[in-house]
């Protein structure tokens, strides 16, 4: 969408991207709390709130998408998931 944006608007330079996700203390993964084998070894997320941002060019936003979101997303999932799920 970031990329469709800037290209609509014929902007090429940097652009700051966030996200933050609240409400998180004591969360788990899904995945894992349904997974027999580890339901008694899971750790709960002891933070509330996950905030991560960074600057991208507008091209990787338009042409490498997943990229930008890897490097927003992927460290709170790895922590979630105990390193046992990657959505990219």
């Amino acid at each position: 969408m970031l990329g469709g944006l800037c290209d609509a608007a014929d902007y090429s330079g940097p652009v700051d991207v966030g996200v933050a996700v609240t409400g998180m203390r004591w969360g788990v993964s899904a995945a894992l709390r349904n997974h027999l084998i580890l339901r008694h070894s899971l750790e709960l997320y002891d933070g509330n709130k996950y905030l991560r941002t960074g600057r991208f060019m507008a091209s990787v936003l338009r042409d490498d998408p997943r990229a930008a979101a890897r490097n927003l997303v992927l460290p709170v999932t790895r922590v979630v998931t105990m390193e046992g799920y990657n959505p990219f």
